[in-house]
């Protein structure tokens, strides 16, 4: 149901957009008084925020400086941050958010729905009246109407691949020194190495020598990746990878 007019956007935004805005400052005010009382910067906000990313509640928690993880490698309007996470009456949408603050959003890794619950026929929801137990399994379907968003956080350093720079983290680097290619530094090697997407596969492996390009990222889809580097001194290291 609307809330009544001056509240009520007719023009687009719909029904309790000043109370939908006004209890997204509320949040991010609240938020910033570190009400677990642990003076931690580095916030996550997940869930059905129940607004679509260009409508004010969302831009609010934007404006304050929170970062759509969604969007954080294709933000693309409207197609943008991966599959919808919800249907209502035939019609995609995506209303669930991972907003990270600046700290954090830094080792998040390309959020995305997961499609467990949104493409579920209504026929098949538990909660349909006759069907009793009889459709009930002990699995991940159909335990809400939205799809739940799986927010992969990395802490380990980040290259990124537009710029020909080492890691500033721990004691070896990896450079980007070429196009596609790339090499490993530090006082730890020779060593190994093994890259893998976000779901731990191993798609590359080899061996890591001094300022030698020895890994290749050409031909991988477009997304963030992830090298371990384990030097034969024992020393292991990882690095984060965004392929544009």
């Amino acid at each position: 149901g609307g809330c009544g007019p001056g509240d009520d956007d007719p023009g687009g935004a719909g029904n309790c957009n000043g109370t939908r805005t006004a209890a997204a400052r509320a949040v991010v005010d609240w938020l910033a008084t570190y009400p677990t009382g642990v003076e931690d910067d580095e916030i996550l906000v997940i869930g059905d925020l129940n607004s679509y990313r260009m409508e004010d509640p969302i831009r609010v928690f934007l404006e304050a400086g929170y970062i759509d993880t969604k969007v954080f490698l294709n933000d693309e309007f409207p197609c943008g941050g991966g599959p919808p996470s919800y249907s209502f009456d035939g019609f995609w949408g995506s209303l669930d958010y991972a907003l990270a603050s600046p700290t954090l959003a830094h080792h998040a890794v390309d959020t995305r729905a997961w499609p467990v619950n949104a493409p579920e026929p209504s026929v098949l929801d538990y909660h349909t009246e006759g069907a009793g137990d009889s459709l009930y399994a002990p699995d991940f379907y159909r335990f809400s109407d939205h799809d739940p968003l799986v927010v992969p956080i990395f802490f380990g350093v980040f290259t990124d691949p537009t710029e020909d720079k080492a890691g500033e983290e721990g004691p070896n680097g990896l450079e980007r020194m070429g196009g596609s290619t790339y090499g490993f530094s530090g006082p730890d090697l020779p060593g190994g190495f093994v890259l893998t997407n976000a779901a731990g596969q191993v798609l590359r492996s080899g061996r890591a020598l001094q300022a030698v390009p020895c890994l290749d990222v050409a031909g991988l889809p477009p997304g963030v990746y992830f090298v371990l580097l384990r030097a034969d001194t024992g020393v292991a290291q990882s690095f984060k990878i965004a392929v544009p």
